[in-house]
């Protein structure tokens, strides 16, 4: 039964929600995080690294 009004919209999903929600969501942010995450450490150490003087 409706009373005249208009039905409220869902509220939006947090993306946390929708990532923990998803399994291949999850699977993808669990596998490329940690990608990155060392890249840029392996990155980083070879900035760190001196430079070689023979």
């Amino acid at each position: 039964m409706t009373d005249g009004h208009p039905p409220e919209p869902s509220p939006a999903v947090p993306w946390q929600q929708a990532v923990l929600y998803d399994v291949f969501l999850l699977t993808m942010f669990g596998l490329v995080v940690p990608t990155l995450f060392y890249i840029v450490w392996g990155l980083i150490e070879l900035a760190s690294l001196p430079l070689f003087k023979p």
